[in-house]
């Protein structure tokens, strides 16, 4: 696949950034960091024409390189490698995890972007050593790592009486298949030695209020188990499993803590479905990415449109369109397995339902940069 070569910093802020952003304060006078340097080195004049080419002066291809060193001596020393022509997309979105948590969000930005050009500079020339597969991974990770792609979103948790909330949360579909499951495990059901239903079969032909719509079943129930167990609903012993017998039965069903249980099921449900869904080949990167943004702004006082989030494509630079059209694809169907759930309503825009939104922030909070307002006791709107 080509790549388009893109240019958002111009050659000030770029002087300017290079040598002083995260990864160029990691880099060290170590074995890696020389040896980064020596294989930067030796594509040097070859990456300044190409640079040249379409992207700016020479001095800018240079403050480029120097990034590109100070990144390449942090994945040098933490893999071992000692070639600066292909780099593993799991190690790489590691060290890029570690910028983030560490750097200033502008630097880290210009950081992502300069090691872009690198990589589109290395596919361009033939000059890439890696797979293809390696390289469409890596390459769909730099393009979603631009922190302005999930920019702080505001989200207004609305106030709801307690049996009004406690219904809509009861009658969502996901709710509903989850009690069906308690019910179903009755007095108890074997496990496997790691913990997972060992009747799957017989679980997965149980009768569950979600549509076709939703996500397979087996994936289904393995996402609802794992949450039952994590909010502590199912007690797993050496071969058998039960309804915990210090939690309230059935999600809280017609217990006076039934509405925080709820909650925390709903928002365990999201956390694990949509942040712990590790992508494993090339695209599904942005596509998990996409997706999380969709939900963010769905409960936003601003909703997103689902015929831009559709062209989203068309607006992509055209070397990239076919990795974005991909991703949206999927993307769009994992949203449609949501809105099955009940979690998501998709008409013309994207929407969390009234009583989800609150699960949607408690889910995301600690991972993304939002700024929720939430209702006091009164249902007075109260930021924190």
């Amino acid at each position: 696949m080509g790549v388009a070569k893109t240019r958002k910093a111009g050659p000030d802020k770029q002087k300017a950034r290079a040598g002083h952003g995260p990864a160029a304060r990691r880099a060290s006078d170590s074995l890696s960091g020389f040896r980064a340097a020596r294989a930067v080195d030796a594509l040097t004049r070859d990456f300044v024409r190409w640079y040249e080419e379409d992207l700016g002066p020479a001095d800018d291809a240079m403050a480029c390189l120097e990034v590109v060193k100070s990144v390449a001596a942090v994945y040098f020393e933490a893999t071992g490698a000692v070639e600066a022509t292909a780099f593993a997309p799991g190690p790489l979105a590691m060290l890029l995890e570690d910028l983030e948590t560490a750097g200033e969000e502008e630097a880290v930005e210009l950081v992502v972007e300069m090691f872009h050009f690198y990589v589109d500079f290395l596919k361009e020339t033939g000059r890439w050593s890696g797979t293809d597969q390696d390289y469409e991974a890596v390459h769909a990770l730099l393009v979603t790592s631009d922190l302005s792609a999930l920019a702080p979103s505001r989200i207004e948790v609305p106030a709801f009486q307690a049996a009004e909330e406690t219904a809509a949360l009861a009658a969502l579909p996901l709710v509903r298949a989850a009690r069906a499951l308690l019910a179903w495990i009755g007095s108890g059901r074997p496990v496997t030695p790691d913990g997972r239903l060992e009747e799957i079969e017989a679980a997965a032909a149980m009768p569950e209020p979600v549509t076709e719509q939703a996500m397979e079943r087996g994936q289904l129930l393995d996402l609802i188990w794992s949450t039952l167990r994590t909010t502590e609903q199912i007690d797993i012993g050496p071969d058998t499993a039960v309804v915990h017998e210090e939690a309230p039965a059935n999600l809280g069903k017609d217990h006076p803590e039934e509405l925080e249980e709820l909650r925390l099921f709903v928002s365990m449900f999201l956390e694990r479905g949509v942040l712990e869904a590790g992508p494993g080949g090339p695209g599904e990167v942005l596509s998990a990415e996409l997706v999380l943004g969709v939900f963010i702004a769905a409960a936003s006082p601003e909703p997103p449109l689902v015929e831009r989030f559709l062209s989203a494509a068309a607006h992509a630079p055209e070397a990239e369109q076919a990795v974005v059209e991909a991703a949206t694809h999927d993307a769009y169907r994992r949203l449609q397995a949501w809105a099955a759930l009940g979690l998501l309503d998709i008409d013309t825009h994207f929407h969390v339902p009234p009583a989800v939104i609150r699960c949607v922030a408690e889910a995301f909070e600690d991972d993304v940069d939002l700024d929720i307002v939430w209702p006091d006791a009164e249902g007075e709107a109260v930021s924190r």
